[in-house]
């Protein structure tokens, strides 16, 4: 099989008749050929660079990798040889050095040089930056766009021209070396007499390449018994089914690794050509199915994705590839009940395989079968010792569908802690997150009932009345005739006295507000002021006779205590921990004050054993100034 390999590349051109692929004759014409703009041009890299050489304005040679042919029309040939310039060596950071090139202009056929522009890359979107070098795939190398950065090789190759290349570098087959795919910046009128001129001797130089493929087959043949040269010729034909040449567009290489190039690059549309090209020489290649299932996919079609992947699958039954993309599109795309039959039957086939297990249960959830679809993800996870984030990603959804938020939450967690899960997943967990901190915030509520039994102590002596008028001087209930209050968000003074007051508590503070007055039941409606009611909703204008006060709150002091005498507590230490409060009440109608005052709720935490946690303080602190709060309403309606 070695010798029939490496024999393989020669007589491609023969056997797949390159002449008659996309080559036009040469015809007299006066209009030039037009080389549009955003043509893709794909080159290689053709001399490697080596460390000592990596200066500011050192040439980098490429070459084409494929002819680029418009209409029929060559524009372009192969091994037409493409200048960079070395801008920049980044050695900074703790990751491989960075290299940065400026890539030059494409020589027509006909003379002319075709400005070649950036692929739309992440790193040609930064040309006078260094962006992230990029990884080298197991497969395929990375893609290079005009403004590239690129990964060190070796200790002393900047830039292998034979990366990843090894025993099969030198059959001309592509798929190792550095690459780059470019665009034709702009519009390029080609010489009409010249294009015509290469046109001519393009043509006969396929013509060339046929004879000497015709030669070199009959060669090979004549070393077999004369029995075996036909089954030898049908062998060999089929073997070359796996590595089709488009002859025009092809140079050297497989136009599907053409395509896979063009692909990375994000030009999809001519990936799509380029794969649908290859699939005409070669229709029973599941391989390349499954290449355009991913192109649809990318595209937004997901019934072409499914149609696709199921083709696939039929012409490769066994293939885990094309089942798993067959079940993904399907489920994608809505069709739950065929999706739930394909992951039945990867779960029949491959039942000890996880990653089947995970979608039979993505597939059970998006059915609203949540007890099923737990067990399938559990047991996937058991067997990924818990480190596979999409299944934790699913398997939360499937405790939300079942009512269990906190079980929900916990899974989401895992897989952003584990730096997985989608957009949704993250979406999912903030918004459980924040569902849950709210309820066991309003829970507060039940709290107050029973704070009679918490260490604290109010100092009521500083509250007072604002004089702005005599008739609210004499009058002690200056909250009487309120029926609704409006709950504004809380915020922390700049101040010496507040510099230990944690983050972020002062909202919670108004929530554990809002919690105790609706509990309380002193007005009829509590509105949350954090978020601005749409308009024609019930909260966003009073009714008619209906009136506001709007309630706002300051966090005007808090202390520690002495460090000295904590036992086992956050941040508040055994003996007593102070925080302040002001709160203002103003009329919603008039925004004219009417009442304010302050209050101090202290926590002794001997109360506790000195074993209360951060929460639980913060918690009899916050539920102290809430009592405190509502005590002082109580008496002024």
């Amino acid at each position: 099989m070695c010798r029939l390999s490496a024999a393989a590349p020669i007589m491609i051109a023969f056997l797949l008749g390159s002449v008659e692929c996309t080559a036009q004759s040469a015809t007299e014409t006066s209009s030039p050929v037009i080389l549009p703009a955003n043509t893709p041009v794909i080159l290689r890299l053709k001399e490697s660079l080596y460390k000592k050489d990596a200066k500011p304005g050192q040439p980098v040679k490429f070459e084409i990798g494929f002819d680029v042919v418009v209409n029929g029309q060559i524009a372009i040939q192969s091994g037409t040889v493409v200048t960079g310039s070395l801008r920049q060596v980044d050695r900074t950071g703790k990751g491989p050095a960075k290299v940065l090139i400026d890539l030059g202009p494409a020589q027509t056929v006909s003379g002319e040089m075709a400005r070649l522009a950036s692929t739309g890359t992440s790193a040609s979107d930064q040309p006078h930056g260094v962006a992230d070098a990029v990884s080298w795939g197991a497969e395929i190398p990375p893609i290079i766009p005009v403004l590239v950065v690129m990964s060190l090789f070796q200790k002393k190759v900047l830039l292998d021209k034979d990366a990843g290349c090894g025993w099969f570098g030198g059959l001309g087959l592509g798929g190792c070396g550095v690459w780059v795919v470019a665009h034709v910046a702009e519009d390029a009128a080609l010489d009409p007499a010249k294009q015509h001129a290469a046109q001519a001797e393009y043509i006969e130089k396929q013509k060339e390449k046929q004879k000497a493929a015709e030669t070199e087959l009959r060669e090979f043949l004549k070393q077999l018994p004369e029995e075996k040269q036909k089954a030898a010729e049908a062998q060999l034909r089929e073997f070359l089914k796996q590595v089709p040449e488009s002859s025009i567009g092809g140079g050297l290489f497989s136009a599907s690794y053409k395509g896979q190039l063009l692909h990375q690059a994000g030009d999809l549309d001519a990936a799509m050509e380029e794969y649908q090209r290859d699939l005409a020489w070669n229709p029973n290649s599941p391989e390349l199915h499954l290449e355009i299932a991913g192109l649809f996919r990318e595209k937004g079609d997901l019934a072409r994705a499914a149609s696709e992947c199921r083709t696939a699958v039929q012409l490769s039954p066994d293939d885990e590839r094309a089942r798993i993309g067959l079940i993904s599109a399907l489920t994608d795309s809505g069709d739950f009940d065929s999706a739930l039959a394909e992951a039945q039957e990867g779960v029949r086939m491959w039942p000890e395989r996880p990653y089947f297990h995970y979608l039979f249960g993505r597939v059970l959830v998006k059915k609203n079968d949540p007890d099923d679809a737990i067990v399938e993800l559990q047991w996937a996870l058991k067997k990924e010792k818990n480190r596979f984030s999409p299944a934790n990603c699913e398997l939360g959804r499937a405790f939300e569908l079942k009512g269990d938020p906190k079980a929900a939450l916990r899974q989401y967690h895992t897989a952003i802690r584990a730096h997985g899960g989608d957009k949704d997943c993250h979406a999912a967990y903030e918004r459980l997150r924040l569902r849950v901190k709210t309820a066991i915030l309003r829970s507060i509520a039940g709290l107050v009932l029973a704070a009679a039994t918490l260490a604290f102590q109010v100092d009521g002596r500083k509250a007072q009345t604002t004089p702005p008028a005599p008739e609210k001087q004499k009058t002690s209930k200056p909250l009487a005739g309120y029926s609704v209050i409006v709950v504004e968000p809380f915020i922390v003074e700049n101040s010496q006295a507040t510099k230990d007051f944690p983050a972020g508590e002062e909202a919670n503070l108004q929530l554990s507000t809002i919690a105790g007055l609706q509990a309380s039941a002193l007005f009829e409606k509590v509105i949350d002021g954090s978020t601005k009611p749409a308009e024609g909703s019930p909260s966003s204008s009073p009714k008619e006779g209906e009136r506001r006060v709007i309630l706002s709150g300051s966090v005007i002091g808090f202390s520690k205590g002495n460090s000295g005498a904590r036992v086992m507590t956050w941040p508040l230490p055994v003996g007593v921990s102070k925080a302040k409060a002001r709160f203002v009440f103003r009329d919603a109608e008039s925004k004219q004050e009417v009442f304010r005052f302050q209050k101090e709720a202290k926590f002794q935490a001997t109360m506790s054993g000195g074993l209360a946690t951060k929460e639980e303080q913060m918690t009899h602190v916050k539920v102290g100034l809430v009592e405190a709060l509502i005590q002082e309403i109580r008496q002024r309606l």
